[in-house]
């Protein structure tokens, strides 16, 4: 069933499914039961960025297909017995401050265009490791050299529950 946020100082709504705001402690178990599979959660946080991204500017880059992809093989994985844990087919975003192999690393700056990155940061590879499924890279305060995300080559990043308030230093 879908669940309805309204902002606080906003006539903006926010439709989300129910899946997308359970935590991982909620969601490992199902996983790893078969209750719901990995292709499921990625496409419901891609239907979430897709309705809210143009009006939150959460995301720099978002990695659909690959993300696609990623899920495809963890629900094979996990259903042939091999569950890496509680990360394992859980779409994640990261700041767009690390690299990740074969995407832009802009750190929310313009000097940065053009910089693709040729092997994942250290916390990536960890990540993948465990089973994450890597959605996309988000907005922050450039080179994160700031608190709220209000200054970022990409635009300001808004809060979802409240437009008035920063989401803080990244989305």
């Amino acid at each position: 069933k879908p669940i309805i946020y309204r902002s606080k100082n906003s006539e903006s709504r926010f439709v989300t499914s129910s899946l997308t705001k359970l935590t991982i402690t909620n969601l490992a178990p199902m996983l790893k039961s078969g209750t719901v599979t990995a292709t499921t959660l990625v496409e419901e946080c891609l239907k979430q960025i897709e309705l809210h991204d143009a009006e939150l500017n959460a995301f720099i880059t978002v990695t659909a297909e690959t993300a696609r992809q990623d899920a495809r093989l963890a629900d094979k994985e996990i259903s042939s017995g091999r569950y890496r844990g509680p990360l394992h087919g859980i779409p994640i975003s990261i700041k767009d401050l690390f690299d990740v192999q074969g995407v832009p690393t802009t750190a929310a700056s313009r000097v940065r265009a053009g910089h693709v990155a040729q092997t994942d940061a250290p916390v990536v590879a960890k990540l993948r490791e465990a089973g994450a499924t890597l959605i996309g890279k988000s907005n922050l305060h450039e080179f994160a050299f700031g608190t709220t995300g209000e200054d970022s080559a990409f635009g300001l990043t808004r809060n979802p529950h409240d437009r008035d308030r920063s989401p803080g230093g990244s989305s």
